[in-house]
């Protein structure tokens, strides 16, 4: 490589993609390794820090995990059961509800369908009742 490394290089370098031509830049270009110095320095310290600072939060404290097992291997695992969880309950919750709904509906339409059967039942009308009762009935001839 003739010129410097970018700064998209720099940070690939620095989360661990190395190619080997940014590896034999770096041992040849001084000012290239200075600057990877001066960026990774920070990091460096904050990553100790973060670690030493977990490390004081935890105290003696220790987490039981199987062997093997990583605390995000535990997060996928509830996270999954969560998911799992909520596409059997939401399905099932619709279904009770529209079960509920569907016999609210039922019953109103019972209700409707006796008052029908009872207004048709009647001889005359309810309005005209007082009338009727004033006529004779000719009902026996």
């Amino acid at each position: 490589m003739n010129q410097h490394l970018s700064e998209q290089q720099i940070d690939e370098w620095l989360i661990g993609q190395r190619p080997a031509e940014v590896e034999g830049h770096l041992r040849s270009c001084q000012s290239c390794a200075d600057e990877v110095e001066r960026v990774a320095g920070p990091l460096t310290l904050f990553g100790g820090a973060v670690r030493s600072w977990g490390e004081e939060q935890m105290g003696s404290a220790r987490v039981w995990r199987p062997a093997g097992k990583s605390s995000f291997a535990w997060w996928r695992a509830g996270l999954a059961i969560a998911t799992l969880w909520l596409v059997i309950a939401v399905p099932v919750y619709r279904h009770r509800q529209a079960t509920q709904e569907a016999a609210l509906t039922a019953a109103q339409d019972e209700v409707l369908l006796q008052q029908v059967e009872r207004d048709l039942s009647q001889s005359v009308p309810a309005p005209m009742e007082p009338l009727a009762k004033l006529m004779p009935s000719d009902l026996s001839r």
